[in-house]
C-alpha cells in the first residue's frame, strides 16, 4: 500500500514538472514569424567615428515549390530561400555547410562550408564553442556561440578578412547575435557591425508595436 502511494506520488510530481516545463519551439521558421533587431555599424580605422544604429524588421514572407521559407524585410528585400534555421541575416546569407534544422551543435562540432556564388569557392571553418546566456525582451535563454572567419573577395589593402561570432538560440527561431568584424591585411579590426535581436513574434501573434 505504502510503496503504491509513493508511486502514485512519484507519478503526480513528473506529470507535474512535464506541465511546468517550458514549450520548445520548433526551429523551422514559418510564414509570420517575425523579428526585431538592432544594427549597430562602425569605422574602427576612423577615431571618433560615432556608432551608427538602425532597427531592422526580418520576417518570413512565404515559402517556396519546396516548402522552404522566404525570408524578407529591411535589408532582405524580398526572395531569400532558406535551407537552414542558421540564417545570417546581416549578411543577407545562411551559414555554408547545410546545416538543417533541428541538427544537434553540440560544443566542439566542426563544419565546413563553401559559397561557390558570391563568394568564388572561399571556404570557410565552423566552430561550436559552447554556450552562452542571452537576453531577448525580457527573457534569458540558452544559445549556441558559432565563430567562423574567411577571406573578403575581392580584397583590399583595407579589407581582407571576416571574422564573425553568431548566438543562435532554436526557441527563437534564429540568430539573437550577429557580430563581423572585417580586417585588414594585418590583422586589425576595421570595421565592426551587429545584429541584435530585440524580440521574436510567433506566426499569429500580434506584436506589442503593431504587425
Amino acid at each position: 500500500m505504502q510503496r503504491h502511494a509513493m508511486a502514485s506520488r512519484a507519478a503526480l510530481l513528473a506529470a507535474a514538472l512535464l506541465a511546468a516545463a517550458p514549450a520548445v519551439a520548433d526551429p523551422q521558421p514559418a510564414p509570420g514569424d517575425r523579428w526585431l533587431y538592432r544594427g549597430t555599424y562602425r569605422d574602427m580605422a576612423t577615431p571618433g567615428a560615432p556608432t551608427r544604429t538602425r532597427l531592422v524588421r526580418v520576417a518570413v514572407q512565404g515559402t517556396n515549390v519546396l516548402g522552404k521559407p522566404i525570408l524578407g524585410g529591411d535589408i532582405l528585400g524580398f526572395g531569400m530561400h532558406s535551407d537552414t534555421c542558421l540564417v545570417d541575416v546581416l549578411a543577407s546569407e545562411e551559414l555554408a555547410g547545410e546545416v538543417a534544422c533541428g541538427a544537434p551543435l553540440a560544443a566542439g562540432r566542426r563544419w565546413h562550408g563553401s559559397d561557390a556564388g558570391r563568394f568564388r569557392d572561399l571556404e570557410q571553418w565552423f566552430d561550436v564553442t559552447g554556450t552562452e546566456p542571452v537576453e531577448v525582451d525580457g527573457a534569458t535563454h540558452v544559445a549556441t556561440v558559432i565563430r567562423t572567419s574567411r577571406l573578403v573577395f575581392p580584397p583590399s589593402p583595407r579589407i581582407a578578412s571576416r571574422r564573425s561570432t553568431y548566438h543562435y538560440v532554436p526557441a527563437l527561431k534564429g540568430m539573437t547575435s550577429i557580430v563581423h568584424e572585417l580586417l585588414d591585411q594585418e590583422g586589425a579590426v576595421q570595421l565592426h557591425e551587429s545584429m541584435q535581436m530585440l524580440r521574436f513574434t510567433p506566426a499569429g501573434q500580434a506584436a506589442p508595436d503593431g504587425p
